[in-house]
């Protein structure tokens, strides 16, 4: 089967293409996963086709409406390309999905702690969509197994953009409690950190949402909001729910050529003058520095195992970029992929991101299973893969508004720790990371019923 494909020249307005296919595909009751990268290029897509999804029992296929499961092997990462390239009924597609924060369980094989719930769901799920949108300002292309389903879409670039919502803020930085609480969980997660075993944790921090939330509202109103975010998303899919701006950067799989990023040091990002003396602050403090140093070394080792020899090298050191509500120390990596390896074992290697886990990345997942609830998608990855070039790209799911099967919700980032952090520090940088998503977040038409 091979798409059939349209192309729509600009100009475009990407985020309101966006909302109308997410509303659509709700009312539809489809999945649906929306993705922008932090260049601008969206990618949208709906309903699965084909469903590949991994827990600890194994693996299953769901694909022309027959479902079939068979063990994990010792690199599941592996068995999601075998069968993501053997059952794709699509010529050329490409998969979409996720990775939970705990498939460390299976891709580290690392047992997880009594008290997780790690059987009861999914920790990877990949699809490959009935309906692929590509779109920038420029021009968009669209792709549908059916003439009629690009008919459809190709109506949805000019139908009425859904009726906004008007945001409830949450506050993130009112709660004298939460803020004790979490800087205690900071102070004793710095009492693990010796610089040996452990030289970085990262610890997690969730605000509650005090009212049921629209999520595509809440992402369309802070999408809308946010001059400058280094990308954003929205998921729904394989019963994830989830928004978010600025997903970090993982790992980048094109032409052979692969590349990640090392991010660490965080400082606010108002567009005001001060972002300059901010900017200055975070690139000569000496914990920052050694932060950011702790996270490039382990990235390049990451990446030294799958480059080929003398290919390695590092792109715009310790440069500071602002990501919507705050401003990032980061230094780029880049090398040629060994003829060996492909994008899922590269996948496999950068597994849970430093930016997530901490260093050594393995210490720190275990550690983090000790002393935290199960994170689900918080921490975990978004993932593209073109199965007919191997490209590859990852985003690590930092700063995200996340809604429970039981109606309830939550904002989720989280602040990473090394000798000399500070417990107020990290919350203030939590605090600033999740600002852009709290102003706008949108309660359902109930939430607002009942509140009269």
């Amino acid at each position: 089967m091979r798409y059939v494909q349209l192309h729509l020249p600009g100009p475009h307005d990407p985020l309101a293409v966006a909302g109308r296919l997410a509303t659509a595909a709700s009312q539809a009751g489809n999945d649906y996963l929306v993705y922008e990268h932090p260049d601008r290029r969206w990618v949208i897509a709906v309903d699965p086709v084909l469903d590949v999804s991994i827990d600890t029992r194994g693996l299953s296929i769901h694909v022309n409406g027959h479902t079939t499961t068979r063990q994990l092997g010792a690199f599941p990462f592996a068995d999601l390309r075998r069968a993501l390239l053997a059952a794709t009924p699509i010529w050329a597609g490409t998969a979409y999905g996720w990775v939970a924060f705990e498939a460390g369980h299976i891709n580290r094989h690392i047992t997880p702690p009594r008290s997780r719930g790690t059987d009861s769901g999914p920790l990877v799920r990949m699809m490959v969509p009935r309906t692929d949108v590509r779109l920038s300002s420029h021009t968009a292309v669209i792709r549908s197994t059916t003439t009629s389903g690009v008919v459809q879409v190709a109506d949805l670039f000019t139908a009425p953009p859904p009726a906004p919502g008007r945001p409830w803020p949450v506050p993130v930085d009112a709660d004298t409690h939460a803020q004790q609480t979490f800087e205690r969980h900071a102070a004793a997660a710095l009492h693990r950190i010796d610089g040996r075993a452990l030289a970085k944790l990262v610890v997690s921090r969730a605000v509650a949402v005090p009212y049921p939330v629209d999520l595509l509202g809440s992402y369309l109103a802070s999408r809308a909001a946010v001059a400058e975010p280094a990308g954003s998303f929205l998921v729904s899919y394989g019963g994830a729910r989830a928004a978010g701006l600025s997903p970090e950067p993982l790992l980048d799989v094109h032409d052979d050529e692969i590349a990640t990023q090392a991010v660490a040091g965080t400082r606010g990002h108002t567009g005001s003058a001060t972002d300059r003396i901010h900017a200055t602050d975070l690139s000569t403090d000496p914990t920052d520095l050694y932060d950011h140093a702790a996270t490039l070394t382990a990235a390049r080792d990451d990446l030294a195992d799958l480059c080929a020899p003398g290919t390695l090298t590092a792109t715009r050191p310790l440069h500071v970029a602002a990501a919507g509500g705050v401003q990032q120390m980061t230094t780029g990596l880049q090398g040629t992929l060994r003829i060996d390896r492909n994008g899922f074992d590269a996948l496999a290697q950068v597994l849970p991101g430093l930016a997530a886990a901490g260093i050594p990345r393995a210490v720190a997942y275990a550690v983090v299973g000790e002393i935290e609830p199960a994170r689900g998608l918080y921490g975990g990855a978004l993932v593209t893969a073109a199965l007919d070039t191997g490209d590859l790209h990852a985003a690590i799911i930092q700063h995200a508004l996340i809604t429970n099967p039981d109606g309830t919700a939550v904002l989720r980032t989280g602040a990473g720790l090394v000798t000399g952090s500070v417990p107020a520090r990290a919350y203030h940088q939590t605090t600033q990371q999740l600002h852009d998503l709290a102003c706008h977040i949108t309660p359902t038409e109930d939430a607002i019923a009942a509140a009269g």
